[in-house]
């Protein structure tokens, strides 16, 4: 998954006493680590996340795109494995369960995602539970100001 290696952190903030889920239609830039950029574009059920990495002297991107509604989707990786997701709302998180079946073995991967409560700040906790490993991560990204 990459990751720019900058360090950093920023305080877990609560995603406060919302009622329904957050809106979530942002520019973020990383503080910990995995993706450097995120780029969310949510127009409920939609949603695309855009991933970039910055690798040398260029920029690329990933494009993941979800529904909210707890429908699976399945997507063909290049190396011929099958991912399996289902994206949906737990209360305020956004929350991503991936099944991944391919030539190194089986892998399951969630994202929990959170929005703070004034929208500045998004935290993603990842869990990745392989064959062969099990970790989790936790990244925060911040909300890009208008000169990025």
């Amino acid at each position: 998954m990459g990751g720019s290696g900058r360090g950093g952190t920023v305080p877990r903030q609560s995603a406060g006493g919302s009622a329904g889920p957050a809106k979530i239609d942002i520019d973020v830039y990383q503080v910990g680590e995995i993706a450097d950029k995120l780029t969310i574009q949510h127009a409920e059920p939609a949603i695309a996340i855009t991933e970039s990495f910055n690798i040398g002297d260029k920029e690329e991107s990933q494009e993941w795109k979800y529904t909210t509604d707890g429908k699976s989707h399945q997507w063909k990786m290049p190396d011929g494995g099958i991912v399996k997701t289902m994206t949906r709302w737990e209360g305020t998180q956004l929350v991503t369960k991936c099944k991944e079946q391919a030539s190194l073995g089986a892998l399951e991967i969630t994202e929990v995602r959170s929005l703070s409560a004034d929208g500045n700040t998004l935290t993603i906790k990842l869990t990745n539970k392989g064959s062969s490993s099990n970790w989790t991560q936790t990244a925060v990204y911040t909300k890009a100001t208008k000169n990025h």
